[in-house]
């Protein structure tokens, strides 16, 4: 009996010395601290490799998503969904669509060369179209091209037209009302006082002929510029066959 207590006590002994040295620094060994970390760098990189490819299939699925810089609505549509495009797929040489603000629209039109010098930034116009005949809207000049064209000497103006019910659509053709206010004193005569020869525009004034050159006219007055006076008398209805000295009856 002694010495199995003895024994006993030993064991026990020993089993309490280890635990305390386990619970020493140092007392695991190097190759087990390297294993530890060796799966640890291993885990981060699984995790961040997950992470690599959630991102690239992030980035697919944003590449197949067209995105605007603005609302609008799709007024047009050259490819159908599923159909291929690419260099030689059907739509390759046209837009896959057309995306329209139509809250906001621009009118533009073209000025004749002898109008230009009545319009500025700012003017109003009225327009009309032929599916609300009845309805008149008002833009203002917004930008004025500052150049004449070439081929129709002409100046292109712009107005931004807000369209918030959507009444009106893109590409319609307007009917454009442009006021040309005056910026000098000029005269407006009847149509019928104005000569017109193939030396030039004339109106006959009772003491003299008179050249002039016409401005902006309507359907039975015409404006004209030249050296004439308030109160000049003119002739209503003249002719080439009118000379200078000849006698004119009231």
């Amino acid at each position: 009996m002694p010495r199995i207590s003895l024994l006993y006590f030993t064991i026990l002994l020993f089993f309490i010395s280890s635990f305390k040295l386990n619970t020493q620094a140092g007392t695991i060994s190097t190759n087990d601290l390297d294993q530890a970390m060796a799966k640890k760098n291993s885990d981060l990189a699984q995790f961040q490799a997950a992470k690599a490819s959630y991102k690239e299939v992030g980035s697919i699925q944003n590449y197949l998503e067209i995105r605007a810089p603005f609302n609008g609505i799709i007024s047009s549509r050259n490819v159908n969904l599923g159909a291929y495009v690419g260099p030689s797929g059907k739509g390759s040489e046209l837009p896959l669509f057309t995306l329209q603000d139509q809250k906001n629209l621009r009118l533009a039109v073209s000025i004749p060369e002898v109008y230009t010098g009545y319009l500025k930034q700012g003017d109003e116009v009225t327009f009309t179209v032929k599916s609300l005949p009845s309805q008149t809207f008002k833009a203002k000049v917004k930008r004025l091209s500052g150049a004449l064209d070439l081929r129709l000497r002409s100046e292109r103006i712009e107005m931004d037209v807000p369209n918030a019910a959507k009444r009106l659509l893109p590409e319609m053709v307007a009917e454009i009302n442009i006021p040309l206010p005056a910026n000098a004193n000029t005269f407006i005569i009847a149509k019928k006082a104005l000569l017109d020869t193939s030396e030039g525009l004339y109106v006959l004034k009772i003491e003299k002929n008179k050249a002039v050159k016409k401005g902006r006219e309507t359907d039975e007055k015409v404006e004209i510029f030249g050296n004439l006076n308030e109160g000049d008398k003119l002739i209503a209805e003249p002719t080439e066959e009118m000379h200078e000295g000849m006698v004119i009856k009231p």
